[in-house]
């Protein structure tokens, strides 16, 4: 459980520092309006860019665990950020529902990728 916890600190806090470069960095002095609708864009991007290796980086960490474990883990994930993105009061279009459909599809390869790199690694 604290894998799954901790992935989901790390994948929002990457959410948060994206739009706060944007908003101090690239773009400041906006409306807060504008940066509230720049993140509903960018954050499913920053998503499946900081996902991949965020999760391959926690398979290979938890391939001691056995490839069901860290599937369990994922599955774990999932399920929270789909609750996370039902709660979320906005309009769900069908941007931010086929983004989560890749962002999940990446981190369940890039798991399970770092399963196999891990496995490799301890074989050699």
């Amino acid at each position: 459980m604290f894998a799954v916890l901790a992935l989901e600190v790390v994948m929002i806090a990457a959410a948060f520092a994206w739009v706060a470069c944007y908003s101090l960095v690239l773009r400041p002095g906006g409306d807060p309006a504008l940066y509230e609708a720049y993140a509903e864009v960018a954050c499913p991007i920053v998503s499946v860019v900081a996902g991949v290796p965020v999760f391959f980086a926690a398979g290979r960490w938890l391939a001691h665990t056995g490839l069901r474990a860290v599937l369990v883990t994922v599955a774990a994930y999932i399920a929270i950020d789909l609750l996370l993105i039902a709660l979320y009061p906005t309009e769900h279009s069908w941007y931010v529902w086929l983004m989560s459909a890749v962002s999940h599809t990446t981190k369940l390869a890039a798991s399970c990728l770092g399963v196999r790199r891990a496995v490799a690694t301890r074989a050699a």
